[in-house]
């Protein structure tokens, strides 16, 4: 339905990023595919949310099903504001009953000193074991953000903080 450019991209990505909520609703209603990649692996809610258009957000979030983890990645890289609105807080705690999507949101959260969103996944992620494995890394981006608020809240699913992540935040 939707012709993409030879990169990948689709009308309903670039309509993403321009915010543009009436061209998106349209393209949602003739069947465009919220799921379709380009190629670099970017959905059109990706481009939503560089927009930083919660409406436009809030148009995709729901339909979308790919690449949750890139979605969590640039809400925390773009600080969006994740109580802004229903739909978006349902998002990630959609995307952290997935475990890769889960990891990747808590490492760009410690990285980008998104609290809210580290308290969003620490409480939709059942298992919390599944962050063990990047748990030095986790605390140094944690600690390299300098956000008091990011590293209590690293605390509720990491609480042993590494030796390595001690040192830095001296």
């Amino acid at each position: 339905m939707q012709p993409a450019t030879k990169d990948g991209r689709t009308p309903l990505m670039d309509a993403a990023l321009e915010a543009s909520d009436e061209t998106v609703s349209s393209l949602l209603s003739w069947g465009a595919d919220p799921d379709k990649t380009d190629a670099i692996g970017r959905t059109a809610l990706m481009d939503a949310i560089q927009s930083k258009c919660s409406t436009t957000i809030n148009l995709l979030a729901p339909q979308t099903k790919v690449n949750l983890g890139g979605a969590l990645q640039r809400l925390a890289r773009d600080k969006v504001e994740l109580t802004t609105g229903e739909l978006i807080r349902q998002l990630v705690e959609r995307a952290a009953q997935d475990r890769e999507a889960a990891i990747k949101g808590l490492e760009a959260a410690a990285k980008f000193g998104s609290s809210a969103m580290i308290e969003m996944i620490a409480k939709s992620t059942k298992d919390h074991s599944i962050f063990e494995a990047n748990k030095e890394e986790l605390w140094k981006k944690t600690t390299m953000s300098d956000n008091e608020a990011t590293v209590s809240a690293l605390l509720q699913i990491l609480p042993n903080p590494t030796f390595t992540a001690v040192y830095l935040a001296k």
